[in-house]
């Protein structure tokens, strides 16, 4: 994102089926923590001070982050209607994948720890597979 990267584990799962509902681009769930780098300051206080996307995202429509901005509507066991805030990269890489880098990606930040048994820091949508 705007020239910084970092490295995480992705854990492909076939149970996110996560997309934009606008654009139709798969979505990975990354924990906040492992991508706050890569964010922008403003992005960063917006986020750790307001409790709801919908809330961050409407504090961060003065700058210019938000035209990378996307709420994706989400729901699971005990919760309906959610929504996750969405920051669209300038791109992902997959080391060791035949097309390593995709652009076309919505990442949401979650905001606790996934608790896999992997130990990895996001979940990728399966529907990337066919891209890389």
């Amino acid at each position: 994102l705007d020239g910084k990267r970092t490295e995480i584990t992705a854990l492909f799962d076939t149970g996110n089926e996560l997309t934009d509902p606008i654009t139709r681009l798969p979505v990975i769930v990354a924990e906040y923590d492992a991508v706050k780098s890569l964010l922008p300051g403003c992005f960063c206080e917006a986020f750790e001070t307001y409790p709801s996307a919908d809330a961050v995202f409407s504090a961060l429509q003065p700058y210019a982050v938000s035209s990378r901005l996307r709420l994706i509507p989400f729901h699971s066991i005990g919760q309906s209607n959610g929504l996750l805030l969405g920051v669209c990269p300038d791109g992902v890489s997959f080391p060791g994948r035949r097309k390593k880098d995709v652009k076309d990606v919505v990442i949401c930040l979650y905001r606790g720890a996934m608790h896999t048994k992997e130990h990895c820091k996001c979940i990728v949508n399966p529907a990337i597979l066919d891209m890389i």
